[in-house]
């Protein structure tokens, strides 16, 4: 299967367990941008189709991978995963490696496909793919009172021509 406009670039879909990723087959993912209100959407929605082709979507979809902060755990430590990026959590004893990989892989393609603004605002928190999924949509979606003000607003400032 080819992509239109990109005859000699396949389209790659992995197996569930997903071993690698491929950015090839599209020009979108060799940029970074700050995202805004304005164009989260869109920056979403190619992020989401880039996850989906490579089986990821759950894991910005579904909270897959738990962490837990060292001293929330009531028995023996050694029987958790560590964080590799913050020695304070571990990971809850149901997740395993290739879930753990996985989300590290969406989370880098998260934070790579920002500009330096935005990654401010998510990088360095010990946060999964999901949790860091959560805190931009939170921080770059409308809430629908302040949609329907600014669309009030559109209307209210459109003037009628009667030439």
């Amino acid at each position: 299967m080819t992509r239109q406009g990109n005859i000699n670039q396949p389209i790659v879909i992995n197996d569930p367990q997903t071993k690698g990723i491929t950015f090839s087959y599209s020009k979108n993912f060799n940029r970074v941008i700050d995202l805004t209100p304005d164009n989260y959407n869109s920056w979403r929605t190619s992020i989401l189709y880039l996850l989906m082709i490579n089986n990821l979507e759950g894991y910005v979809v579904s909270e897959k991978v738990k962490k837990i902060r060292k001293r929330n755990v009531k028995d023996d430590l050694s029987d958790y995963m560590e964080d590799k990026f913050d020695n304070n959590l571990v990971y809850d004893k149901d997740t395993n490696h290739l879930d753990i990989k996985n989300d590290v892989m969406v989370k880098w393609i998260i934070i790579n496909s920002l500009g330096e603004e935005t990654r401010k605002i998510i990088e360095g928190q010990g946060k999964t793919a999901f949790q860091t999924w959560k805190i931009l949509e939170h921080s770059f979606t409308r809430s629908p009172e302040r949609r329907k003000l600014e669309i009030q607003n559109k209307i209210n400032n459109l003037k009628y021509n009667e030439d």
